[in-house]
């Protein structure tokens, strides 16, 4: 009798653990990849700042006293640095701590609690304390420098992501202040994440775009506009400090960041740029501190490029969208391996510290990976949620909110592609595997349709593969003598 009810009582524990591990999930996984965050970084121990993280790191001290340094393109991301730099500066013997335990904390929050939720509301799936931390493990695997260094690319998607879920749950609001609230603050959040990363400004458009069509669709004509206006507004009132910085170095009172390479825009010369280049790293040499740029180019696109005496081009979009036209089976080619190029998380950190032709077997890991999500998020899009949900409807839905997740990926594969700016479609493919992964009973496995779909799987991994180690054959190195990394 002491027996049976010892086990019961036990039984009653762990029945009372797993109610409780099941209502705090949040909170356990936050705090969990939290840890994980902050123990990659110290692993990773990024005492050399170069690059866009220098950057963003120096232009972090000048964002309160309004002085606006004539490098300071986009204001938010240092204006969100600010508070970590503030510590560093006033108590120096915290080093890089603060920043260390912000970053862990702003992307757990992102990545654990922000993620599973919009993902779940918008594809399905099943959401578990165990599921929570897929994507940050995986994160922390394949990109761990995203996590240590102060870059823009996380950044920038979890305030699209808190942006997206903020509209959302603003269409839900019953009370009209709740629901404007919302919106000012989604429209301040995807301003935040187009100035933190200007290819986002085709997110921006997008989300201003699904406000009348999508997201308040069912409404009055009046609360669709009133609504599109309310998140106009809050991203025209967090674009006033670029307007003025832009008014102070380029006497233009544009609210966009001004990015130029002399007289030409950033973003038409890296289109040029893509034409032979595949794939560019940077390589730290901690040694000497010497810092590499390592670009892996195309041989035929090396050749349309000298055929066509493009060396002396000024780049423009309409030059390239009418080049693009005029040799759609080049730029085909060209668009392919670049794809192939950005799921090839080869690299690891974002500054790399040894060769990466030598991490074939990480590649591999990494491409089978992320198609293997890329099936189940394709599989998850005409899944209905319920017998009685109108599956065409449904289906638009997600195809038009996957759209605006990943277009900042679609809009950057022209040009010289770095794997960093895949992370958006990275991300999403992994919460496919977290949240739509079930385990397939041997009979569904045998179906022509399932062994169609692996055939197809292992067709498309090893294409990938070979086609990503040859591009590791045609890799030139350039040392940037000027460009020594700060501590």
């Amino acid at each position: 009798m002491l027996t049976v009810a010892s086990a019961s009582k036990h039984k009653s524990r762990l029945d009372r653990t797993a109610k409780v591990i099941q209502d705090k999930q949040k909170i356990i996984a936050f705090f969990i990849a939290a840890l994980l965050f902050y123990l990659i970084q110290k692993h990773i121990d990024a005492r050399f700042f170069l690059g866009d993280a220098k950057d963003y790191w120096y232009l972090s001290s000048y964002i309160w006293n309004f002085s606006f340094p004539e490098n300071l393109r986009g204001y938010f991301f240092p204006l969100l640095l600010s508070p970590a730099k503030y510590l560093s500066e006033t108590f120096p013997q915290l080093g890089y701590f603060p920043l260390r335990l912000l970053q862990a904390f702003a992307y757990s929050y992102s990545l654990c609690i922000l993620l599973p939720d919009l993902f779940s509301r918008i594809f399905g799936g099943h959401v578990t304390l165990l599921r929570r931390l897929i994507v940050p493990c995986l994160v922390a695997i394949f990109f761990p420098g995203l996590i240590s260094y102060p870059l823009s690319d996380l950044p920038a998607f979890s305030l699209i992501l808190s942006s997206i879920y903020l509209l959302i749950s603003a269409e839900k609001k019953t009370s009209h202040s709740g629901m404007y609230a919302m919106l000012f603050a989604a429209g301040l959040l995807a301003y935040g994440a187009c100035n933190t990363r200007p290819i986002y400004i085709f997110t921006l458009v997008a989300l201003a775009i699904s406000i009348p069509l999508l997201i308040f669709g069912s409404r009055a004509l009046s609360t669709k506009i009133l609504a599109t206006l309310i998140f106009a507004l809050g991203a025209a009132t967090c674009s006033i400090p670029q307007a003025m910085i832009n008014i102070k170095h380029f006497n233009s009172s544009s609210p966009l960041v001004i990015s130029n390479i002399g007289e030409t825009s950033l973003f038409a010369t890296q289109l040029k740029w893509g034409i032979t280049i595949q794939r560019y790293e940077t390589l730290l040499d901690k040694s000497n501190e010497k810092v590499s740029g390592i670009y892996y180019f195309y041989p035929a696109g090396e050749e349309f490029f000298k055929s066509r005496g493009l060396n002396e081009v000024t780049a423009t979009v309409p030059w390239y969208l009418g080049m693009v036209l005029s040799e759609p089976v080049v730029f085909s080619r060209i668009y392919l391996r670049h794809f192939i190029n950005g799921i090839d998380v080869r690299d690891q950190e974002v500054y790399t510290t040894s060769p990466s032709v030598q991490k074939s077997i990480r590649s591999a890991i990494s491409i089978a990976l992320f198609f293997f999500g890329f099936f189940l998020l394709a599989r998850s899009i005409p899944e209905p949620s319920s017998p009685a949900s109108d599956t065409k409807k449904q289906t638009l839905s997600r195809l038009f909110w996957l759209i605006v997740l990943i277009i900042p990926v679609v809009a950057i594969i022209p040009g010289a592609i770095e794997t960093r700016f895949f992370f958006p479609l990275q991300v999403i493919c992994y919460s496919a595997i977290a949240f739509k992964t079930s385990i397939p009973t041997s009979k569904s496995l045998l179906t022509t349709k399932a062994l169609l779909l692996i055939l197809v799987y292992v067709i498309l991994v090893s294409y990938s593969i070979v086609t990503t180690n040859a591009s590791m054959l045609n890799r030139t190195s350039i040392i940037f003598e000027s460009h020594k990394a700060i501590d």
